[in-house]
């Protein structure tokens, strides 16, 4: 993208910003009523939309919710977009058509997690130009299956990203750093929880995607049941004898979470998933 691209984005994200701080000038909520009522008790689902949307807001990784980093104007933005604030749970389901079971014939996907359907699918976007960028979750590097968030703009880095990692992603973060980059057309890959951040960003009345009029978005979600703190669950693996750093692939099937050390291997270990749920996240239940 361009400089000046960039800046011109930029700009449409401030304006739209201070538009909706001034229609929600004088309103109740605020940073305080969401600490209190989602991240205190516990529905946070850490999407990070709330530290993505206001720039005196950063997300804590350490502790996992947002802190401040600057004057809170009680403005409410963040609390306006959060998934768990103002939702009615009948609608979050959506309208469907019908449903079917997938599996690629991309020969560098075959093998995936479940099919690599999301992968292929993100494939032919790229292939046919229908998107400038996708939004994924890969791994951390320096910290093995710690989850990134990550903008991609190739067909090769979607097949690189490809398999779960089964804990939250501040995906929604990435996102406003593309549409503030200039992306015109994006895929945005997403657990439920952060889809229903993008829908309720889409279509409230306060919503921030709602006033970037040129940002096209194609939310593909990810079939989701349970997520994990990474910072208990990867410990408890390691005091098992698991090799984090030697692990290819985490799977969920048949109630049980399988690690493999080959892909196409048998899981070097297996756990019952209600024996893990002490690692669950509490917005889960």
């Amino acid at each position: 993208m361009t400089e000046n691209n960039t800046e011109t984005a930029r700009k449409k994200y401030e304006y739209s910003f201070d538009y909706i701080q001034s229609k929600l000038e004088g309103s109740k909520d605020s940073f305080g009523k969401l600490m209190k009522e989602i991240v205190r008790t516990g529905v946070c689902t850490e999407c990070g939309t709330c530290a993505a949307v206001c720039p005196v807001l950063e997300w804590d990784h350490l502790v996992g919710q947002p802190k401040l980093v600057g004057k809170c104007t009680g403005c409410g933005i963040c609390y306006n977009q959060c998934p768990r604030t103002i939702t009615d749970p009948n609608e979050l389901m959506g309208e469907f058509k019908t449903g079917y079971v997938a599996n690629t014939n991309i020969p560098e996907v075959i093998g995936g997690q479940d099919g690599g359907t999301v992968t292929s699918l993100l494939c032919y976007l790229f292939d046919e130009h229908l998107i400038d960028a996708a939004i994924v979750t890969m791994t951390n590097p320096e910290h093995p299956w710690f989850p990134v968030p990550q903008i991609i703009t190739t067909k090769d880095e979607a097949i690189k990203a490809s398999g779960s990692v089964y804990c939250h992603s501040q995906t929604v973060e990435a996102l406003m750093d593309a549409i503030r980059e200039d992306y015109r057309s994006i895929a945005f890959v997403g657990t439920p929880c952060n889809i229903s951040a993008v829908n309720k960003m889409f279509n409230s009345p306060a919503g921030m995607l709602k006033y970037f009029m040129r940002a096209n978005i194609l939310t593909i979600g990810l079939f989701c049941m349970d997520s994990f703190a990474p910072e208990a669950l990867y410990p408890f693996f390691e005091r098992e004898g698991i090799d984090l750093k030697k692990v290819e692939k985490m799977d969920i099937s048949k109630g049980k979470f399988h690690l493999y050390y080959d892909k196409d291997g048998e899981p070097v270990k297996s756990y019952k998933i209600k024996d893990l749920d002490k690692f669950k996240s509490s917005s889960c239940n």
